[in-house]
């Protein structure tokens, strides 16, 4: 059981304390990070302190701002699944490019990311998910070079609902772009994003998204079946099922470019 609070000291500065009653180290008064922490609610506060308490003890030096030891956490990706070590101790995403470190911990049904960087805490996220995900991971979506996150919310018998948060300038700052659902994704040489996914035991839907600042825009689907031939082997059929108004393209002209996609073209194999 771990209790938390507020404290302050004598320079007046308002301090998150975790007292962990699990015979680990408990942290408190982070200086560089107390303020943020002060003007949080009482559920975002409490994640932060839980971040702060798996982060490490605090090791204060005189005219010096203590930071955060992030060593002692595993990478996120030599874990399978977001189990019951992911919730007891955490584990990280380093982006090497921006310099910063996400701190991945879950408390029930949500999984909280801590962004780090230069030693101090910064943006939170949160998304809810269901049991036997995969962690986090940091992945390029749009070719700008830089690591977005990828947070891995449900999975049915196929599919999967992931989050994806596009990372700003510096990739110290994520916006949430929405969510895909499929067995995979892919971005094209046209700058779509692809993403595959079953909707039969027949039938595979693969929708094509435009990337925007904030927003993954739906541009078209297209439904690929497919039915065993004269010969036995498979025969695919590709048709553009669904398409958002204002596109350049014919319906037809749409219809062979998005079929001709590995996505399409490969959908059974």
């Amino acid at each position: 059981m771990n209790r938390g609070g507020f404290s302050s000291d004598k320079a007046g500065r308002t301090d998150l304390v975790l007292v962990a009653q699990t015979g680990l180290p408990a942290a408190s008064g982070i200086r560089s990070g107390s303020q943020r922490a002060a003007r949080l609610g009482g559920r975002q506060a409490m994640v932060l302190a839980l971040a702060t308490w798996l982060i490490a003890c605090q090791q204060e030096t005189a005219g010096r701002d203590p930071t955060y030891d992030l060593s002692r956490f595993a990478d996120c990706a030599v874990m399978d699944a977001m189990d019951e070590q992911l919730a007891s101790e955490g584990c990280l995403l380093r982006d090497e490019a921006g310099e910063q470190a996400l701190l991945v911990t879950r408390r029930a049904n949500t999984v909280s990311v801590l962004v780090v960087a230069d030693g101090e805490p910064g943006q939170l996220i949160e998304e809810t998910v269901a049991e036997g995900q995969a962690p986090p991971w940091l992945e390029d979506v749009n070719g700008d070079g830089r690591s977005d996150l990828f947070i891995s919310r449900e999975t049915g018998n196929v599919n999967t609902a992931t989050a994806i948060w596009l990372a700003g300038e510096g990739g110290r700052a994520y916006a949430r772009l929405g969510e895909i659902a499929g067995f995979g994704h892919r971005l094209t040489a046209q700058g779509l994003l692809a993403v595959p996914a079953r909707s039969s035991a027949a039938a595979v839907e693969v929708a094509f998204y435009r990337i925007e600042p904030s927003a993954l825009t739906e541009v078209a689907v297209v439904t690929v079946t497919g039915e065993p031939g004269p010969t036995g082997t498979l025969v695919q059929t590709c048709t553009l099922t669904r398409r958002s108004e204002g596109e350049a393209q014919t319906d037809r002209q749409m219809q062979d470019t998005l079929c001709a996609e590995p996505e399409a073209m490969g959908a059974f194999e």
